[in-house]
């Protein structure tokens, strides 16, 4: 951040990840981490889908199990499952104004978290035109 007196004064680090795709509130307080491309072929506690943190330190995160409950709605690529729906427009819209983050999965369902404790706030169902469910 930048102080009184012009000069820059770090807030906080992370350290041991790395991610592609981030999001920080509108005070650098919070920040949304989104999980990498999850290899193999159905969803895995030990994949990530999202995490929360508090001034760098981790506060709640969601593995890609957590969040999809019929494995063979996931597609499968030849590197890596997909689970999510691309991105929302509007999505670092909510993040700095409603303190709100929320992401669509393949199986319809929408989820919108707190971005300050990573709680569950709202599950929506929602009509997906193409449901990939493999046989």
């Amino acid at each position: 951040m930048v102080t009184p007196d012009g000069t820059f004064q770090q807030q906080w680090t992370v350290s041991g990840w790395f991610a592609w795709e981030t999001y920080l509130s509108e005070d650098g307080r919070y920040l949304i981490r989104k999980g990498l491309w999850p290899e193999g072929a159905a969803p895995s506690k030990n994949d990530l889908a999202v995490a929360f943190y508090d001034n760098g330190k981790l506060i709640r995160s969601y593995s890609t199990a957590d969040l999809i409950k019929d494995p063979k709605a996931v597609r499968v690529s030849v590197s890596h499952y997909d689970w999510e729906l691309p991105e929302d427009s509007d999505r670092q819209i909510r993040v700095y104004i409603e303190a709100t983050f929320a992401l669509k999965t393949i199986e319809g369902v929408k989820y919108t978290f707190d971005v300050r404790t990573g709680n569950i706030l709202k599950k929506e169902s929602f009509p997906v035109s193409e449901k990939r469910i493999r046989k």
